[in-house]
């Protein structure tokens, strides 16, 4: 579609002209239109009483000045508000149902001039007149004059001064995603489409009982109403006492031979018992034809079906829809048989009349196929939301649902779940509808409802259940079992067996409700010992407390929420805990460690000793036979021969404390997640490549001047960054356990080396240019020759992630360990010189200014270190993970470091007057980041896992500006010559140019 197929909506809508008291089904008088029910007694209101009412309100309005919207207070009984509706749409106007809580809001919103209420209240405004419907007084009343905007019924849609139709029909409230609450005004022809096509699709008479039991601040209760009256059925309506008591309700439902009920998932499985649903709306006996469920993502089939008699002939629907283009979208009956499955019911189905379905991306381009967020639109069933004006639109006029859903050739469309159902967890998206699925799968299981507080990373599971309440421990037990089939990043933290989940006015299940579940109460240290078991055995695929935490099937994924259940039960951090369990530590050695722990919490700060800079390799004894080799990765620069360099390598940076922009430039497609960092290399001043690797096994070169690229082809995954030699040759480790030296155009392989579990560590070279060190997962740290030769190897008891560090002033390499152990070790020899133990597992790579080493753990933890002997000069603890390296810069006045958090912010410290490290600034990006930034000379440039990449300025620490990138991020940024290269998880390689 496009622009020129967009007309104003006035030039087409003024040709239309739709109207809901035309539809209404006046042949038989004498028929029942309207019975209500209360508590032990019922009446009814015929088809003529309902008419003779709508005349009388009609003639009473007629009177009046011109008004929009005519408002029903909440205090109306429910069977006058039939009659109420078509009286004011009868004279032209649009009505709003007004709850006490919306009162004068609404009023405001919608310059409310006249109400429609039961008693006398003041605040209505002026009485001015008492009329008599259905035997109830009821009062309309002149609203106090506000500063309101004029009606629009003067100018109605085909442009015309009209008192005899309204464009609009009512007005409901939404929140939309701001969760503030929006008018949505409803067109005539909105609501008119659906109940025809309703009454189509399910072919109703006036032998149908519809009920009446959606609250009238939620739009499907007007088409309860309007499809009861189109048909000439007859609409049951019920009293606030009789919905109050639930079980009376049912039987009333049931006694009274209901045909069609309109309602929420939640409310129809909440409300009753499944053992009450059996024995009425869905026994043998029922006369219920039609049940349709909506608002909701459908519940499990299963559940509905084992309650459902076999010889029952309800027919069940899924229906869907948004109250922006109220009210349904879609509708789909749901057969309910051995072969049906929860994912068939997320399929939406039979488009309803003038229904458009479009599935945008996140740069919000139109797709036919993946996954997508829906929009919704049409070109006659046109709502206004706020402020908007039809003048303004053109159609056909989309509504963004806020729903995740994957679209195929076909055009089949299947529901994934909220946006906002979606949440990041350890890096990862974890998608609640497919927690649930999988959790109703289970027979004893009723509803599941997933719940993240806003002040809480974790992740609390909730069920309701047809079993007796009393066996939730055994249910619990069942359904930590039945989780831990999916992959960990699924497993909630904390599961509850509940009664019921309490419900909305609307009838959707209400979110706060669950917020208190998540108080914090003291815990004593014998409790926090068998809390901490409790949480072991609920992650742990297997029970063996002779069994380390890997050998029980431990990942890092689980301890981070083993970690992390443990924090948010007892406020304690327990900074060790993480690098025990990488360490395959037993349950008992852990309970150890937390009971000692919890009795005593100490921190250590001491003095540091300040220090010179960066990385630069010496260029004595150097093997290599090009003069000049130089590397940019992970927030370094390496330079193979610092005599040769030429300064014009680190001066070549614009004055970026002005940067303006930062655009695409090109992008190159790996196959697989790009997480490795890309490293940026070249053999002279004016020459530069990037190079990176992909879960695909693929290494890609680029050359960053011409745009030529070459690719390589590995088999197996590489998560590893690469190491460049001289005349392309590159060294990476990769997850069949090799470590390859191979030629990054033609693909020749030089020779491999095997170690004996994965590698992902960037490998580096020695100072004397003849070695390489790298480390694996199989707990050994390497020095190999360039020739691929072994020179020695030595046990750590811990995998290495993070970049060996070289030393050339003392000739060491210092490996840092996901066991907590940060090891300085001789270059020639591999004799440990110093070790240092960290208070918890190391991902993040250390740096060195002068004599001290800046060191960081997982938890939050940055050292000083001595680097002659690894002593303990000062820390610090800040409130975050940390995953990136530590980067460091020089400001015109002091050293400084920096690194990034999954806590989301950006920490600058700076060294003043040789004290501890202060901090400068810390910077918030609003979501979490575990990569490490790029330091150019006055700016910072930053990647955050949702993909958002932003550029600070490097002295204040002020937003510059940013790129969004298609997909999540865990690859490093780095910088140069102004071309931003970064990894992506949407499986590409990004370059960008900084202006």
């Amino acid at each position: 579609m496009t622009e020129h197929d967009f007309v104003p909506a006035t030039k087409r809508l003024k040709k239309l002209e739709y109207n809901l008291n035309k539809i209404i089904n006046w042949e038989n008088l004498d028929k029942v239109a309207v019975e209500h029910n209360c508590y032990g007694n019922s009446f009814d209101l015929t088809y003529f009483q309902v008419h003779e009412a709508q005349d009388i309100i009609k003639d009473c309005l007629n009177k009046l000045d011109p008004s929009e919207f005519i408002g029903i207070y909440y205090d109306t009984p429910i069977y006058c508000i039939p009659s109420l509706i078509l009286g004011i749409l009868s004279s032209g106007r649009a009505f709003v149902f007004i709850s006490k809580n919306e009162s004068e809001f609404l009023k405001e919103a919608l310059s409310i001039q006249y109400i429609f209420h039961l008693g006398a209240n003041e605040d209505h405004g002026e009485l001015i007149k008492n009329l008599v419907i259905h035997q109830q007084s009821i009062n309309l009343s002149k609203v106090v004059t506000l500063a309101s905007k004029p009606s629009s019924i003067k100018s109605t849609a085909n442009g015309e001064s009209s008192k005899s139709l309204n464009y609009f029909a009512y007005a409901v409230t939404t929140s939309g995603s701001t969760g503030q609450p929006v008018v949505v005004k409803v067109s005539h022809a909105s609501i008119l489409l659906n109940i025809q096509d309703f009454k189509n699709i399910l072919r109703l008479s006036s032998d149908d009982r519809v009920a009446q039991l959606t609250p009238l601040t939620f739009d499907p209760s007007y088409v309860e109403i309007f499809i009861s009256l189109i048909t000439g059925a007859t609409l049951c309506t019920v009293s606030d006492e009789l919905k109050n008591h639930p079980h009376t309700l049912l039987k009333v439902l049931h006694d009274k031979k209901i045909t069609f009920i309109s309602t929420t998932p939640s409310l129809f499985l909440h409300r009753w018992r499944l053992q009450d649903l059996e024995l009425t709306l869905l026994s043998k006996e029922s006369s219920l034809r039609f049940l349709l469920l909506g608002g909701e993502p459908f519940p499990n089939p299963k559940i509905i079906s084992r309650i459902k008699h076999p010889d029952n002939y309800t027919r069940i629907f899924n229906v869907y829809g948004i109250t922006e283009v109220s009210c349904w979208a879609s509708i789909s009956e749901v057969f309910l048989n051995a072969t049906e499955t929860a994912e068939a019911t997320n399929k939406l189905g039979t488009v309803l009349s003038d229904t458009i379905f479009k599935v945008r991306a996140e740069d919000n381009s139109t797709i036919d196929e993946g996954e997508g967020v829906l929009y919704i639109g049409s070109w006659t069933r046109i709502c206004l939301l706020g402020d908007e004006k039809l003048s303004d639109l053109k159609l056909p006029v989309f509504r963004n649902t806020g729903d995740v859903v994957m679209i195929k050739k076909n055009d089949v469309i299947t529901f994934k779940g909220r946006r906002d159902s979606c949440v990041k967890r350890f890096g990862s998206k974890v998608y609640f509808d497919e927690l649930k699925s999988h959790l109703c799968k289970l027979n004893f299981i009723e509803d599941v409802h997933i719940f993240v507080h806003d002040n809480s990373s974790q992740l609390n599971l909730f069920f309701t259940t047809n079993e007796i309440i009393h066996q939730k421990y055994k249910l619990i037990s069942d359904v930590w079992s039945h989780v831990k089939l999916l992959p960990a990043i699924m497993h909630p933290d904390k599961i509850h067996c509940l009664e019921y989940f309490e419900i909305t006015e609307r009838g959707k299940i209400c979110k706060d409700y669950f917020k208190k579940f998540f108080t914090r109460s003291s815990v004593s240290v014998c409790e926090i010992e068998k809390l901490f078991e409790n949480i072991w055995r609920n992650h742990l695929p297997a029970v063996d407390e002779s069994a380390g935490f890997i050998d029980l099937g431990g990942t890092s994924i689980i301890a981070l929420q083993i970690s992390s259940s443990l924090y948010n039960e007892t406020g304690n951090n327990y900074p060790e805990l993480i690098g025990m369990l990488f360490d395959n530590k037993k349950l008992k050695d852990c309970q150890d460690y937390i009971f000692k722990y919890t009795n005593n919490i100490s921190n250590n700060l001491k003095e540091l000793n300040p220090a010179n800079n960066v990385d630069h390799l010496s260029s004595e004894n150097i093997s290599l036979e090009n003069k000049f080799v130089w590397q940019k990765c992970r927030g370094r620069t390496v330079i193979l021969n610092n005599e040769s360099a030429s300064g014009n390598l680190f001066n070549q940076k614009a004055n970026h404390g002005n940067l303006i922009s930062i655009k695409l430039g090109d992008v190159y497609y790996l196959k697989k997640c790009v997480d490795a960092s890309p490293t940026i290399f070249g053999y002279s001043d004016d020459q530069s490549f990037a190079c990176v690797s992909s879960h695909s096994g693929l290494i890609l070169t680029v050359d960053l001047q011409n745009k030529d690229s070459w690719q390589v082809q590995l088999s197996s995954r590489i998560e590893a960054s690469i190491l460049v030699l001289d005349n392309f040759k590159g060294i990476v480790g990769c997850h069949d356990k090799f470590i390859y030296c191979l030629h990054l155009k033609t693909g020749q392989i030089f020779w491999t080396f095997k170690t004996e579990n994965i590698v992902k560590c960037l490998a580096v070279v020695c100072s004397r240019k003849k070695n390489i060190f790298v480390g694996s997962y199989d707990h050994f740290v390497y020095c190999i020759s360039l020739e691929g030769s072994l020179v020695w190897k030595r046990k750590v008891y811990g995998s290495t992630l993070a970049t060996p560090l070289v030393h050339t002033e003392t000739d060491t390499v210092i490996f840092s360990l996901l066991n907590a152990d940060c090891i300085c070790m001789d270059q020639k020899t591999g004799d440990v010189l110093w070790k240092y133990q960290s208070k918890s597992s190391i991902f993040s790579t250390p740096n060195i200014l002068s004599n001290t080493l800046i060191l960081a753990d997982v938890r939050g933890n940055v050292m000083g270190l001595d680097i002659n002997n690894g002593n303990e000069l000062w820390n610090f603890c800040i409130s975050g993970y940390i995953f990136s390296d530590i980067v460091i810069a020089a400001d015109d006045s002091s050293e400084s470091f920096i690194f990034t958090s999954k806590n989301g912010f950006i920490y600058k410290y700076y060294f003043y007057e040789n004290q501890c490290p202060k901090l400068h600034y810390q910077i918030d990006l609003e979501s979490s980041i575990a990569t490490t930034p790029w330091i150019d000379k006055n700016f910072i440039v930053a990647v955050k896992e949702d993909g958002e990449l932003r550029a600070i300025n490097f002295k204040d620490g002020k937003f510059l500006c940013h790129f969004k990138l298609n997909g999540d991020c865990f690859s490093s940024p780095v910088i140069h010559n102004d071309i931003i290269v970064v990894g992506s998880r949407d499986d590409n390689l990004y370059t960008l140019s900084v202006r």
